[in-house]
């Protein structure tokens, strides 16, 4: 009959030992969704991107959203998004899609809202963010999703992708692999890499890669690093641990002479 009595004197010197449970892992991303910045259009040039940098505000990489096939080339600014030479012509950037009658696919990514593009073929350049407080030695996960589309001016059979480095670490997504028919697009697929950091701030880049000319134009949404590394109990915790189960091993040992 005293059983349960322990039973409980138990579960409660255990549950008073244990730490609490962790809470999720930090994002260490700032922006990853490309929501927070000015409107669609040339990074740098057109618009500001919050925690994202490039070497060259020249380089072709813009935010756009879902209205990015809402026209054709020289329609005007209904829809799309704009570059600096684009805006010269009055006009804004399109890629094929429904809105301009051409069944692919296009849409946007499962993160929802804006998203990045890169062309692969003409003034490419690497989208970047330094990336801060990490441990060395620990491993990290970057997750991200990814697509391809082709500029509504040009046709062609043509591929995309995306070199991503993370410190000196480099992996490749996409490639020649990765055709896609004249006025096509390739569906958003979900990535992810582990990384192990060697320094407390490194680099987290993305470039778009393609064949010259067609142009290609690769798409980067919901980018996400975090520690994966499990963590290590403090002394603190482990001498509760310890102290619970001693305590229990006196309250059983008590029972037991007076049975």
């Amino acid at each position: 009959m005293t059983f349960p009595r322990l039973s409980s004197i138990a579960a409660a010197l255990a549950l008073g030992s244990l730490p609490a449970f962790a809470a999720p892992p930090a994002e260490l991303v700032v922006n990853g969704g490309f929501e927070q910045g000015t409107g669609l259009g040339q990074v740098g040039s057109i618009v500001s991107v919050p925690g994202w940098s490039q070497t060259d505000n020249n380089n072709f990489n813009f935010v756009l959203d879902t209205t990015a096939d809402d026209g054709l080339a020289n329609s005007g600014f209904n829809g799309g998004f704009t570059s600096v030479n684009s805006a010269s012509l009055n006009t804004n950037i399109f890629v094929w899609g429904p809105d301009n009658g051409v069944n692919n696919g296009f849409t946007g990514s499962s993160n929802g809202g804006k998203f990045l593009g890169g062309d692969g073929g003409y003034a490419t350049g690497a989208v970047q963010q330094q990336i801060n407080g990490l441990t060395a030695g620990h491993t990290y996960q970057l997750s991200f999703e990814w697509g391809g589309a082709q500029f509504a001016d040009v046709q062609g059979d043509f591929w995309v992708g995306w070199n991503v480095s993370f410190g000196s670490d480099n992996v490749s997504v996409g490639g020649p692999g990765s055709a896609v028919p004249s006025k096509g697009f390739l569906p958003w697929q979900s990535e992810s890499f582990t990384f192990t950091a060697t320094s407390a701030s490194q680099w987290l880049s993305f470039l778009a890669t393609g064949p010259a000319g067609l142009p290609p134009f690769s798409l980067l949404d919901g980018v996400s690093l975090v520690d994966t590394t499990p963590p290590v109990p403090e002394p603190s915790s482990l001498a509760l641990l310890l102290a619970g189960g001693l305590g229990l091993g006196v309250a059983l040992r008590r029972r037991t002479h007076r049975g």
